[in-house]
C-alpha cells in the first residue's frame, strides 16, 4: 500500500512537472509572436475599383469582393470591417448575408426605414488560403406576401460602403518577395529619384513606373532619392505610402549596398526596407524592363528577395476582335426576378495599334421563366442606347451593335440590362429568379483607326511597338515633376508592358519617330501647325462673341497639351509651359476629347478641338501678325469689302448707262 503511494505521488510530481514546463512553453512562444514586428495594411475596396462601394436594389443583389493576399504574406491578424448604408419605406423581410470565402460571419435582418452600420468581423488562418480572400454580400428580402404585388415598387436601397476594408497585420519578415511586396503596396506610391541629371534609360523606367501604379489606380508622386532613405519608421506601424527606389548603387551608398549586387544586371528588382516600411530597388543598366515585368502576367515570377531579367517582349495582341475574358472584365450570373444589368469598362489603352472599336458582339446566357414572353437585352455604351433584341428561345442570345463614330473615347462604359416581364396575371405565382449572365465570349469587333490623330485619346491607336518620349534639355531641379506628368500621360495612352524610349533633345527641332510620342519642353515642328502657338505672348480662348473663357500668361502655372502630327510620322502630344511661373505636378491628367488643353494642378482646365469648334477660338491679344488683326477687325473689315463691291458695281452701271445715253444721241 505504501509503494503504491510512493508511485501515485511520484506520478503526479512528473505530470505537473511536465505541465509547468509546457506552459512556460506556450507562454514563451506567445510572447515571442506576440512581440514578432508586424506591418499593418488595410485594403479598402475602393482599392479594387469600386469608388463608390456596391449597390442593391429590389429586395436582391449579391456582389463578391477579392482582396488580394499573397499566400507568401503570414498574416498573423485578420479583421474585416463591413460597412453598409440601406433604407426601405415599408415593412418586410430583408437580410444580409456576409460571406469569407465558404463560410457564413453574418447574417442579420434588416429594419425599416434607415439603417447605417460597420460590422467588424475577425478572420482566422482558414480564410487565408490562397492568393484572394473572397467576400460576398448577398442581400435579399421580401416586403409583401401579395402575389399582386409588383417587387419593383419595394423602393429599397442597399450600399456596400466604399470604406469597406480587409484590415491585415503581417509579419514583417514575410514581406521579402518582390512580387508580395508589390501586391499589397497601399493606394499612395512614392517613386524615389537621386538629385542628379538621370540618364534616358533611367528616365524611362521611372516614367515606367508612374505608368505601373497609375493604371492599377495608385497615387504617384516622384520625391528625392533621400526622402525615402531616412530611418524606416517604427515597427507595427501603418503602412500608409509603398516606396520604389530607382537608382544606381552610387546614388544610395551602404544604405542599401545588401541589394547594390543585383545591379550589375541589365536590369533587377528587390525589396529593400525604406523610410515608409517595405519598398522595391529598381536598378542596374537597363530598369525599365525590370518595371514592364511588374506590370505583366509575369509579376507571378517574381517569388523571390531579388530578381533579374535580361530581356522582355511585350504580348502580342489580336487585332481583329477582343474579347471580355482577354480584356479582364467580370461578368458573374445573376439571380434576379426582373432586371439584371452588368457593367463593363475599356479604355483606349487596351485596343491594338492602329485599331479602333467597331461593334460589340454580345453573347447572353438567358435562363426560362416559362413565360410567353421573352426577355429583352438592351445595350448602353457610355450611357448611349445602342440595340437592343428579344432573347432566343434555346441556346445563346446574341446582339451584335455597330459603334457609331465618336462615341469611344478614352474610358469607356459597356452597360447590359436584361429585362423581363414578371409573371403575375391571375396572381398566382410569388416573384422567382432566373439566372442570366453575360458571357466572356462577348467582344469587340476592331476596325481601322483614324490617321491622323484629332483627338487625344486617338493617339493610342498610333502607338505601334513602343512610346516615344523626347524631353527638351531635361533640369535635375524639374525632372521629377516631368517624369511624374510624363508617366501619368504614358498611363492614359499605352498599356504597362510597353516599351517606353526616352530621348533628351539639345535643339528645338524634333526627332524622327516610328510611333506614337510624347514631347516635352519647348520645340518647333517643321511642316506641322500646333493647334496654340507659345511664342505669341499670352493666350486667350474667348466666345466668337468675344465672352473671354480661359486666359493663359506668363504668371500663371499651366500645362498646354496639344496634338501635333509631323510629315509623315505619327501623331503625338507636345507638353509645354509658357512662362516662369511654377510648374504643375497633377495627379490626374486624363486627355480625352480635343486636340488642345490646359492643365493645372487639379488637371484638365480646358479642352476643346481647334477643328470642330466652332463657338470658341484661340486669340493672342499682344501678337500684332495679319492674322490677329483680321481676326480682331473682321467686321468692319467685311463691311468695308462689301462697301468697295457695291461702289465698284455703281460705277460699273455708271458708264455702262453713260455710254447707251451716248449712243442714243448720236443716232
Amino acid at each position: 500500500m505504501m509503494t503504491i503511494h510512493r508511485s501515485t505521488t511520484a506520478a503526479l510530481l512528473v505530470a505537473a512537472s511536465l505541465f509547468a514546463s509546457l506552459a512556460t512553453q506556450t507562454a514563451a512562444g506567445k510572447e515571442s509572436a506576440s512581440s514578432q514586428p508586424v506591418v499593418k495594411r488595410s485594403i479598402a475596396i475602393a482599392e479594387l475599383g469600386f469608388t463608390d462601394g456596391a449597390n442593391f436594389g429590389s429586395l436582391g443583389g449579391t456582389q463578391e469582393f477579392f482582396f488580394p493576399v499573397p499566400r507568401a504574406a503570414r498574416v498573423t491578424s485578420a479583421t474585416l470591417s463591413l460597412g453598409y448604408d440601406e433604407a426601405s419605406p415599408f415593412d418586410g423581410r430583408r437580410s444580409v448575408l456576409i460571406q469569407v470565402g465558404e463560410r457564413t460571419v453574418v447574417s442579420r435582418a434588416l429594419p425599416a426605414g434607415h439603417d447605417r452600420q460597420m460590422i467588424e468581423v475577425p478572420l482566422g488562418a482558414g480564410d487565408f488560403a490562397g492568393d484572394f480572400v473572397k467576400v460576398s454580400v448577398i442581400y435579399s428580402g421580401a416586403f409583401t406576401n401579395d402575389r399582386c404585388a409588383d417587387v419593383r415598387s419595394a423602393n429599397d436601397r442597399f450600399t456596400v460602403l466604399p470604406e469597406t476594408a480587409l484590415k491585415l497585420n503581417v509579419a514583417q519578415d514575410s514581406l521579402n518577395q518582390v512580387s508580395t511586396v508589390l501586391t499589397l503596396m497601399p493606394g499612395r506610391i512614392a517613386v524615389g529619384i537621386p538629385e542628379r541629371k538621370l540618364t534616358e534609360r533611367e528616365a524611362a523606367a521611372v516614367i515606367s513606373a508612374v505608368r505601373l501604379f497609375k493604371a492599377r489606380g495608385r497615387e504617384v508622386e516622384v520625391v528625392p532619392l533621400t526622402q525615402l532613405l531616412a530611418r524606416p519608421g517604427a515597427d507595427d506601424s501603418a503602412w500608409q505610402r509603398g516606396d520604389v527606389v530607382i537608382a544606381s548603387p552610387q546614388d544610395f551608398g551602404d544604405r542599401l549596398h545588401a541589394d547594390a549586387a543585383s545591379s550589375t544586371a541589365t536590369s533587377a528588382a528587390s525589396v529593400v526596407r525604406l523610410a515608409d516600411g517595405p519598398g522595391l530597388l529598381l536598378s542596374g543598366s537597363d530598369p525599365q524592363i525590370a518595371a514592364n515585368l511588374l506590370g505583366s502576367d509575369w509579376q507571378i515570377a517574381a517569388a523571390d528577395h531579388a530578381i533579374r531579367v535580361d530581356a522582355m517582349q511585350p504580348m502580342p495582341r489580336s487585332q481583329d476582335r477582343l474579347t471580355f475574358d482577354k480584356l479582364g472584365l467580370a461578368t458573374p450570373v445573376s439571380h434576379v426576378p426582373g432586371e439584371a444589368v452588368w457593367t463593363a469598362s475599356f479604355s483606349a489603352r487596351d485596343i491594338p495599334p492602329g485599331r479602333w472599336p467597331a461593334a460589340l458582339n454580345l453573347d447572353l446566357g438567358i435562363g426560362e421563366d416559362g413565360s410567353e414572353i421573352p426577355a429583352v437585352a438592351n445595350v448602353f455604351v457610355n450611357g448611349r442606347f445602342i440595340a437592343s433584341t428579344r432573347a432566343a428561345k434555346q441556346g445563346i442570345t446574341h446582339l451584335y451593335a455597330k459603334l457609331p463614330h465618336g462615341l469611344v473615347s478614352l474610358d469607356n462604359q459597356v452597360r447590359v440590362v436584361v429585362q423581363r416581364q414578371s409573371r403575375t396575371g391571375d396572381c398566382t405565382y410569388l416573384p422567382a429568379n432566373f439566372p442570366a449572365q453575360l458571357l466572356g465570349s462577348s467582344a469587340l469587333e476592331l476596325g481601322s483607326a483614324e490617321q491622323p490623330a484629332h483627338d487625344f485619346f486617338s493617339v493610342a491607336s498610333n502607338a505601334r511597338d513602343q512610346l516615344t518620349v523626347v524631353v527638351r534639355d531635361p533640369a535635375a531641379e524639374t525632372q521629377r515633376t516631368a517624369l511624374q506628368t510624363l508617366g501619368i500621360v504614358a498611363a492614359d495612352l499605352v498599356p504597362t508592358g510597353t516599351p517606353i524610349v526616352v530621348k533628351y533633345a539639345t535643339s528645338d527641332s524634333l526627332p524622327e519617330t516610328s510611333s506614337a510620342f510624347v514631347a516635352w519642353g519647348n520645340f518647333r515642328f517643321a511642316g506641322a501647325d500646333s493647334p496654340v502657338r507659345i511664342d505669341a505672348g499670352k493666350v486667350l480662348v474667348r466666345t466668337r462673341a468675344g465672352t473671354p473663357l480661359f486666359s493663359l500668361d506668363g504668371t500663371r502655372s499651366t500645362l498646354i497639351a496639344q496634338i501635333v502630327t509631323p510629315p509623315g510620322a505619327p501623331s503625338g502630344i507636345w507638353l509645354s509651359h509658357p512662362g516662369a511661373s511654377a510648374m504643375p505636378a497633377p495627379q490626374t491628367v486624363g486627355l480625352d476629347r480635343g486636340n488642345v488643353a490646359f492643365v493645372d494642378q487639379t488637371g484638365v482646365t480646358l479642352a476643346l478641338s481647334t477643328e470642330r469648334e466652332k463657338l470658341i477660338e484661340v486669340t493672342y491679344p499682344e501678337s500684332t501678325s495679319w492674322r490677329a488683326v483680321i481676326t480682331r477687325y473682321r467686321v468692319w473689315l467685311i463691311g468695308a469689302v462689301w462697301l468697295l463691291i457695291t461702289l465698284t458695281v455703281v460705277v460699273a452701271l455708271q458708264r455702262i448707262q453713260r455710254r447707251r445715253q451716248r449712243e442714243r444721241g448720236e443716232q
